[in-house]
């Protein structure tokens, strides 16, 4: 079992064409490995049809597909991401399926709450928004839809998740840290009045 995981599998769409468990793929008519083109952070390769038609793939869908679970390879609702983050690392056992609401998600927990915009907001068109846009776009609404709504890039839109985010995140420590400091002083309290009931 472990070697045939190892051996290549033939591109049913194209049988000129074998993906191996680590992302590449080999052309029988170049005969040599494809390389591939980056497009944002995917790497897609290209693979001609018997037609002349070319798809052009990402890599770790066709690794997934072929190796892990069947995939509607033209739906775009999902995402096939690396475990370990590295987007070189294309390995079968390194790759997990993710919606693109839940990708989107996150991106703004790791990057949104680590501070690492400068951009506050208070100029934007978004100010005082944020809860609105997170509420709908929690509800499916699509950043491109939001931010053609609100006359602004897909980028602000994720700046103001993120922001939204970061204030409850920091409201609900300022919470955490009430509650602390009010059973503190009530046990403070408790432990005078047991004193004066002593004398």
């Amino acid at each position: 079992m472990a070697g045939t995981m190892t051996r290549p599998k033939k591109i049913n769409f194209n049988k000129a064409y074998e993906i191996y468990p680590d992302g590449r793929v080999f052309s029988k008519f170049t005969k040599s490995f494809l390389k591939g083109g980056v497009v944002g952070k995917t790497e897609m390769v290209t693979i001609v049809h018997p037609k002349r038609i070319s798809k052009t793939i990402s890599r770790n869908k066709l690794v997934y597909h072929f190796f892990v679970h069947k995939l509607n390879l033209l739906k775009d609702d999902y995402a096939i991401v690396p475990i370990d983050g590295n987007r070189r690392n294309h390995h079968y056992k390194n790759l997990r399926k993710v919606s693109r609401t839940d990708l989107i998600f996150e991106t703004i927990l790791k990057k949104g709450l680590s501070g690492r915009s400068s951009h506050d907001g208070r100029t934007s068109k978004l100010y005082k928004r944020e809860r609105e846009i997170f509420r709908r776009w929690k509800g499916g609404e699509t950043l491109s839809v939001l931010a053609k709504e609100f006359g602004v890039s897909d980028m602000s839109v994720h700046r103001a998740i993120a922001r939204y985010l970061k204030q409850k995140e920091m409201r609900k420590e300022m919470k955490q840290s009430e509650k602390k400091f009010s059973t503190g002083k009530k046990k403070q309290l408790s432990g005078k009045k047991k004193v004066k009931g002593r004398k």
